[in-house]
């Protein structure tokens, strides 16, 4: 590959290191599970988060969150049950409840949001990262994608979503091209 992994993880990390909370989800070619960059990405968060915090993510939104994150039921203890409802409902006080707590996170401390390998993911996440743009505008929020766009086809759903996100105010895409593409060669200590 060209290393976008390597380099959005080694920019997470420098940032991580300057104070900013850096979320790190990944999609899998061969595993398709709803919503998996942000439970992974989110789950990082619930674990260390204060309990204060998540006590008042629960008090504004309830157990929502606890379907993609378990760890917040484990980290405590008794939640309110998840609204049970028709599915369009439960989609969006889902998404309402990790707008919620990207926001909430935000107001402490900046937040990177590192979404890697797109390509590869499902459409319920497809469609939970084009609400997280549409409505955490005012949070301090960067969400970093990755994708292979040679994997892209014009039906992908990605393409849709690309499309979708360029339109939105404060989105830029950025290519990654590998060394030989640019007419030259790295060597081991060059920089």
């Amino acid at each position: 590959g060209l290393g976008k992994t390597t380099l959005v993880a080694e920019a997470a990390r420098k940032a991580a290191y300057t104070g900013t909370c850096a979320l790190l989800g990944r999609c899998q070619e061969d595993l398709s599970a709803s919503y998996a960059p942000f439970a992974e990405a989110l789950h990082h968060y619930v674990t260390h988060a204060s309990e204060e915090a998540l006590r008042a993510h629960v008090a504004a939104h309830g157990g929502e969150l606890a379907k993609m994150v378990p760890a917040l039921g484990q980290r405590l203890g008794e939640l309110p049950e998840p609204t049970s409802t028709d599915p369009d409902t439960e989609r969006y006080l889902l998404f309402g409840a990790v707008v919620g707590l990207l926001v909430q996170a935000s107001s402490a401390q900046a937040v990177v949001l590192v979404l890697d390998d797109l390509q590869w993911s499902d459409k319920p996440s497809l469609q939970l990262l084009r609400y997280v743009v549409a409505n955490a505008e005012s949070a301090r929020v960067l969400v970093v994608g990755t994708f292979r766009d040679s994997e892209l086809s014009v039906s992908h759903p990605l393409t849709e979503v690309l499309g979708a996100l360029r339109r939105a105010a404060g989105v830029h895409r950025g290519e990654l091209k590998g060394v030989d593409e640019l007419g030259g060669t790295m060597r081991l200590g060059e920089y």
